[in-house]
């Protein structure tokens, strides 16, 4: 991976990252596609969404189709206008360049996220109270140093299953239908076999062109739900009860057994500690 010069960071939600590049390119990541976009293909940069929360990045539209569009969502509102506006203030005056400019790269590797503040806060106390811990005995200690182990795990399947069920959601009661037209496929080595994924582009309730990707039969035209208010959230054909139901369970069963389990073996160091 080449390192990139910015001169602004917006750090969205599901490991999605904007970054405002100082050689005149506008780089959207994602967990494993990286986007390139010259600045002189960019036609206009806002703040939409619930709360001005998704940061829309529009190009310039090509004769005879609708423009198209890349958005992230970010949980800071204010931190989404003030990107854009960094985006604005280094825009050319009118675009020279259209959606074929954009250049696409596979990520071979995962750069590690930045640590919020609560984390090594969180952190520093687990390590305080893990070295206050050997005067109960060793049995405390080693409780204490292996209970993240069992929660950790829980608290990634908590928080997968609930954004699932979120999306699936979403899509339910507020989803619409649009045509989705297929753009290009490509194959994608992983595990045993091959497998290959196809792009749709479909336009939304504004008018713009929004991407898809992702298994299918490659048709080459397909009906996609998305989510009016987030159009990263899209899926081919309507999510089944099941579906929704499924994302509950695995957060409350998987995660919250496991965080039970955790808990169990916290507890008792705990009160160590305490008495």
């Amino acid at each position: 991976m080449t390192s990139i010069d910015t001169l602004a960071v917006l750090r969205g939600r599901r490991r999605t990252v904007a970054r405002l590049g100082a050689a005149g390119e506008l780089v959207l990541d994602e967990p494993v596609l990286r986007r390139r976009i010259p600045l002189t293909a960019v036609d206009r940069v806002g703040a939409d969404g619930p709360a001005g929360r998704m940061l829309t990045v529009v190009l310039a539209a090509e004769p005879g189709r609708p423009p198209v569009a890349h958005s992230l969502t970010a949980r800071d509102p204010a931190a989404v206008r003030s990107f854009a506006e960094a985006v604005r203030q280094v825009l050319p005056a009118e675009p020279s360049a259209g959606p074929e400019a954009v250049v696409e790269e596979r990520r071979k590797r995962l750069s590690a996220p930045r640590r919020p503040l609560w984390w090594w806060l969180v952190t520093a106390g687990y390590l305080l109270i893990a070295a206050c811990l050997p005067a109960a005995g060793r049995g405390a200690l080693a409780g204490w140093l292996l209970s993240p182990l069992v929660i950790a795990p829980g608290a990634l399947a908590v928080m997968g299953g609930m954004e699932r069920a979120r999306q699936d959601w979403g899509l339910r009661v507020r989803g619409r239908r649009a045509e989705g037209r297929l753009v290009r496929s490509y194959a994608v080595h992983g595990g045993d076999e091959p497998s290959e994924l196809h792009v749709y582009h479909f336009v939304d309730a504004e008018g713009l062109a929004r991407e898809w990707r992702g298994p299918g039969d490659g048709a080459q035209r397909v009906q996609i739900l998305y989510d009016p208010l987030d159009p990263g959230v899209a899926a081919l054909g309507r999510p089944g009860v099941g579906r929704l139901l499924g994302g509950v369970a695995f957060a409350l069963v998987v995660g919250g057994a496991l965080l039970g389990i955790g808990v169990a073996i916290l507890s008792p160091e705990l009160w160590a500690l305490v008495g």
